[in-house]
């Protein structure tokens, strides 16, 4: 079953930041879909995932990541 995970991201400094954020977790085994957005520093991802593994794999990049609070309404 596909779900939807979204992180906030540290560390990024330009656009190029953003597309090596995106390149290192589209390698994470069973994502499906992931939009990182430089501008408001978040990552979404979909597919078949655990939010460790991404941000295991973002960290590796050299990027901080953490789950992303949901907004209160």
């Amino acid at each position: 079953m596909s779900n939807t995970v979204q992180l906030t991201i540290g560390g990024m400094g330009c656009g190029g930041c953003a597309s090596a954020v995106e390149n290192a977790v589209k390698l994470v085994t069973g994502v499906e879909s992931v939009a990182v957005d430089y501008a408001t520093q978040t990552a979404t991802v979909e597919g078949v995932i655990e939010a460790e593994l991404l941000i295991q794999a973002i960290e590796d990049a050299g990027y901080e990541a953490m789950i992303k609070a949901p907004s209160k309404a």
